[in-house]
């Protein structure tokens, strides 16, 4: 699932209109500064999303029920569980 798709459903669920807007590390670094983050750390925040925006982090694992003993559950199921929250 994309950025783009988690959007559109939470964009659905709320009733609000939620959009994701991809943007280059220079920007993200630039956001992060201007609000107070120091620049290393901020830069280094930027290198670990490269992975995901890459799409490198798609494979599904058993990392979250390994970690936390819950079977994972998708994002819809998610926002069904909690809807009132999303109003």
């Amino acid at each position: 699932m994309s950025y783009a798709d988690a959007a559109e459903k939470l964009s659905k669920a709320s009733g609000h209109t939620i959009q994701y807007q991809a943007i280059d590390d220079d920007t993200f670094v630039g956001i992060l500064t201007g609000v107070g983050v120091p620049k290393d750390y901020a830069s280094f925040l930027a290198s670990i999303f490269y992975p995901v925006r890459e799409g490198w982090t798609a494979l599904t694992t058993n990392a979250v029920e390994a970690l936390t003993g819950h079977a994972p559950r998708a994002l819809q199921t998610y926002i069904d569980d909690h809807i009132a929250l999303f109003k």
